[in-house]
């Protein structure tokens, strides 16, 4: 089976012919204004107190919002840009929930003989349901797999709530992205660490019976689903491109994000292929929890 990264499938591709403004595709800068909410009482607008609406200028609405909302437009968030060296776009888009994203590479990096490209991905929406996030999140070419790693020393997200506040966030936003290198160099640093680090059978089991839990109150369903996910990781455990690190911390985190980055979903959907792309992009507790569990099998503080 082909090996794709989680964005292949959705989106479009930056070409030489993608019309480009102040650093973002065109299609991505228009203007949103934040609207009352209500309906009409017999020819009359009745205002739902505490509560607006999100409409750009082409008229498409974006759910309701509170008061406070604060909008923070693509440009705004995409000004970050140019903060950071190298970054060359990819790929731009907008998703079926109302998520607009950018993704550009950070050229090449070198992790114990494995060639990484970073890359660093953003994401806004206007429906009050998601914050502006900004993501580090490096590829390993050779199989694909998205790494989500945040480190204590040197975060690999940024998350700016849509307050009142928001766009002062920004600011804070553009010191963060001139960090990334310090991030690149924390994920080197770690990855050395824990290729020394070896993990037993019978630590690799363990750390697999509280990953992938079955329990007796299961239906039988929900535990084929279980059993499903342990075969995957399975099978991605023993991986040949990993065969360099087995038995060792980085050899197990390089097959979780295997797991993680190419599991199968049981319906192919264009929704379904979105959601893998957000989750395994901005969802840190998978890898969070992942980590937990296996610091705490070899004794590493969290």
């Amino acid at each position: 089976m082909e090996r794709t990264t989680t964005w292949a499938n959705i989106g479009t591709d930056v070409t030489n012919s993608t019309k480009i403004i102040s650093g973002i595709p065109s299609d991505m800068i228009f203007d949103v204004r934040k609207e009352p909410m209500g309906y009409m009482d017999n020819g009359d607008f009745k205002r739902v107190k505490g509560t607006s609406t999100i409409v750009d200028e082409f008229g498409r609405a974006y759910g309701p919002v509170s008061d406070n909302y604060g909008i923070i437009t693509n440009e705004e968030a995409l000004s970050v840009i140019e903060y950071v060296d190298g970054f060359e776009m990819k790929k731009y888009g907008a998703l079926n929930n109302g998520m607009q994203f950018i993704i550009g590479s950070l050229g090449e990096m070198n992790i114990l003989g494995d060639k990484f490209t970073p890359y660093l991905i953003f994401r806004n929406s206007f429906n009050g349901r998601y914050p502006l996030q900004m993501a580090i999140c490096p590829l390993r070419i050779v199989c694909q797999n998205q790494l989500n790693l945040a480190f204590r020393e040197a975060d690999n997200t940024v998350n700016i709530r849509h307050t009142a506040k928001a766009s002062s966030r920004i600011e804070e936003a553009h010191r963060i992205m001139l960090s990334t290198n310090d991030y690149l160099k924390e994920l080197n640093k770690q990855a050395e660490r824990y290729a020394t680090i070896k993990l037993s059978d019978a630590d690799i089991t363990a750390i697999m019976k509280e990953l992938f839990p079955i329990t007796e109150n299961m239906t039988d369903r929900q535990k084929r689903t279980v059993e499903d996910r342990i075969a995957q990781f399975n099978a991605a455990k023993h991986s040949a491109d990993i065969s360099n690190f087995k038995g060792t911390v980085w050899g197990i985190i390089q097959a979780y994000a295997d797991f993680t980055t190419h599991q199968t979903i049981q319906r192919e959907t264009k929704t379904a292929e979105e959601n893998r792309f957000m989750a395994v992009t901005f969802d840190p507790k998978m890898m969070a929890n992942f980590m937990r569990i296996v610091n705490a099998r070899v004794g590493i503080a969290a």
